[in-house]
């Protein structure tokens, strides 16, 4: 398959893991190309109409010197019948801004924690699907700095159910998919069946292997990548052209 990997080219860092993806893509056997979006879009799409994929992996993020970058390529590799992996525009533009999410949350009747996180747990969740998503064991980040890693939240059963019941419902409630990270934090003293507060929704989060390794398990990265691959070829799209793929989850 011929993917194009569009990397976050405002980012002085390795865009979202473009070389880790690049090179895990091309150890599965597809034909990878990696592309650099700094502000303006067009180059890149004129190049992606003159040299057609057969899927796009966006590692652009929302914010930065254009917030609004994620959001335009979403919608016009939308426009142009691209396939590509990720949230698409409705999500990233929800889901990207913190202060909107944080909006559409509250009106949904979704409990919020306050802008630095709230007291409590803070945990993050990894999701991954469209409209029926798998929510993976909620992780916890330890350590700062170079020292910073991640490792599982060990919850109780009831506390892994609400935080995963919340995760959906923040996933529908915020029109996300592909893959995305919702941030929670578990108050002191949370009672049975209590709810956990969204702190806030990752719509891009990194592809790296430690990352990947640690809240993705037991997905190994290259296994994850091809998790990521199908969805991006099977989300949603407009009616005109949208595939239905009898016995596929999406």
């Amino acid at each position: 398959m011929k993917i194009a990997v569009l990397l976050d080219g405002r980012r002085s860092r390795d865009g979202g893991g473009a070389g880790f993806v690049a090179a895990t893509l091309r150890g599965l056997g597809h034909a990878v190309r990696v592309e650099s979006v700094a502000t303006e879009p067009r180059p890149v799409l004129d190049r992606l109409a003159g040299q057609p994929v057969d899927l796009v992996v966006s590692l652009v993020r929302p914010g930065g010197a254009r917030p609004r970058l994620a959001f335009e390529l979403a919608g016009a590799l939308d426009l142009m019948r691209i396939p590509y992996t990720g949230v698409g525009p409705q999500g990233l533009l929800v889901g990207g801004d913190l202060a909107r999410a944080r909006q559409v949350a509250r009106l949904a009747g979704v409990p919020v924690a306050d802008a630095r996180g709230g007291k409590g747990r803070a945990l993050s969740v990894l999701v991954l699907g469209n409209r029926q998503p798998e929510v993976f064991p909620a992780c916890e980040c330890v350590g700062r700095g170079a020292r910073r890693t991640w490792r599982r939240a060990g919850l109780s059963p009831d506390d892994a159910a609400h935080v995963a019941a919340m995760a959906r419902r923040i996933h529908g409630e915020l029109d996300l998919g592909g893959y995305h990270r919702i941030d929670l934090c578990l108050p002191p003293g949370l009672p049975p069946g209590g709810a956990p507060c969204f702190v806030a929704a990752d719509v891009r989060p990194m592809l790296d292997p430690a990352l990947a390794r640690a809240l993705y398990a037991p997905l190994d990265p290259a296994a994850l990548l091809r998790r990521i691959l199908s969805l991006g070829l099977r989300r949603p799209r407009p009616p005109e052209w949208a595939v239905a793929e009898d016995g596929e989850r999406a």
